[in-house]
């Protein structure tokens, strides 16, 4: 798992931690094979799409132990080798968003975070206030 870490480079990597018997993971192993499809690499690119890995709990115990998964599915997500991100349980629409934000153009990526919008709507309402109170000048005459 290193090797494809280090292989992945600034990609996106997805590894869906699952037991064999694991109702939730039978669940979602589909949902993440349509996920690794629509966000497959494209050829040729070295930086494009999404790498999705599935490692098996029961076969890979030193593994999973070492990752520190307590329960099944654990979706780890990593970016240049470093771990980005976690969900556990088969939480479709929270791994559909993170992977959905996480594939953004960087700009929008950081344009859409919660302080940017907080930002946004402090300076909208202190305009407001200040346009109720008279403050408001117009630009050209």
């Amino acid at each position: 798992m290193e090797e494809a870490l280090a292989e992945a480079g600034a990609r996106l990597v997805v590894v869906d931690f699952f037991g064999p018997t694991c109702k939730p993971c039978k669940i979602i192993a589909p949902i993440l094979k349509k996920l690794a499809a629509k966000h497959r690499p494209k050829p040729g690119s070295d930086s494009s799409g999404v790498l999705f890995y599935q490692v098996d709990v029961d076969g890979s115990r030193a593994f999973a132990e070492e990752q520190g998964i307590k329960s099944m599915p654990t979706i780890k997500f990593f970016r240049n080798g470093k771990l980005v991100h976690t969900i556990i349980g088969a939480n479709v629409a929270a791994i559909t968003a993170f992977i959905q934000r996480e594939t953004m153009h960087p700009l929008l990526r950081a344009l859409s975070g919660e302080r940017v919008a907080a930002a946004a709507m402090v300076s909208y309402f202190a305009w407001s206030f200040s346009l109720s109170r008279g403050g408001g000048r117009a630009m050209f005459s």
